[in-house]
């Protein structure tokens, strides 16, 4: 990171149990660079939801101070800041590694007893396991294409 500081990448696939009160465990080596830190969890894309984004602050930040006061004055900054006030929340990580996980946004992506947490380098993604192998053939071939692009 520019500033000296280093925190942590979001990589690796995990599946972990969702418990009757909504909480998931988070890797270990998500956290523990990150005690304390507030993060915002929005059911992701807003129009259909798929998964669970989990955003740290460095990132949810941005999109907040990217918003200036135009949602008084744009209609569109307006909508935009209505749907995803009301489809996303902040979360801490507990002292046990766990978040907690609101019903109607796991409700909304089909998440029940059981979450993959997907690592996406500077967040992470929380899905239904059958959902994210339906999505997983779309996305290599999605992923390949832009690593082409990128000469990679």
């Amino acid at each position: 990171m520019s500033d000296g500081q280093h925190k942590s990448f979001f990589n690796g696939r995990f599946r972990h149990s969702v418990d009757k009160a909504g909480r998931v465990s988070i890797p270990a080596k998500w956290w523990r660079d990150r005690k304390g830190e507030s993060f915002m969890v929005v059911s992701w894309p807003l129009d259909a939801p798929k998964c669970l984004k989990v955003l740290p602050p460095e990132l949810y930040e941005k999109i907040l101070d990217g918003l200036g006061g135009g949602q008084l004055t744009n209609d569109a900054d307006a909508i935009f800041v209505r749907v995803l006030g009301g489809n996303s929340e902040i979360q801490e990580i507990d002292e046990s590694g766990r978040m907690v996980l609101r019903p109607d946004l796991c409700e909304s992506v089909g998440i029940k007893g059981e979450a993959v947490l997907l690592g996406c380098i500077k967040y992470f993604e929380v899905w239904n396991q059958k959902s994210l192998h339906a999505e997983l053939p779309a996305s290599l071939k999605a992923a390949t294409e832009s690593a082409k692009q990128k000469g990679i």
